[in-house]
C-alpha cells in the first residue's frame, strides 16, 4: 500500500525537475560553453576563466535526476 506522502514527494520531485530543466534549457539556448547564465538579462559570464563552469556543475544534478541522456 501506498504512503499517503508518496503523491505529494513525487509532485515535488516533478516540481524540481521541472525547474532545473527550465533553468538548464535557457542556459543551453542563452549561454552554452559559457561559465554562467545571468538569466534576467539573458547574458552570460565567464568569471570562471571561460570554462563552462556550469556544465561542470549541473552534471550530478543531472544524474540524480536521471536526465543521463
Amino acid at each position: 500500500m501506498a504512503s499517503p506522502w508518496s503523491k505529494v514527494e513525487e509532485e515535488r520531485q516533478e516540481s524540481v525537475a521541472a525547474a532545473f530543466l527550465h533553468a538548464w534549457n535557457a542556459y543551453k539556448v542563452h549561454c552554452w560553453g559559457k561559465d554562467e547564465l545571468r538569466p534576467v538579462s539573458k547574458t552570460c559570464s565567464n568569471d570562471f576563466g571561460g570554462l563552462g563552469v556550469q556544465i561542470i556543475d549541473a552534471l550530478d544534478s543531472l544524474w540524480l535526476l536521471g536526465l543521463q541522456e
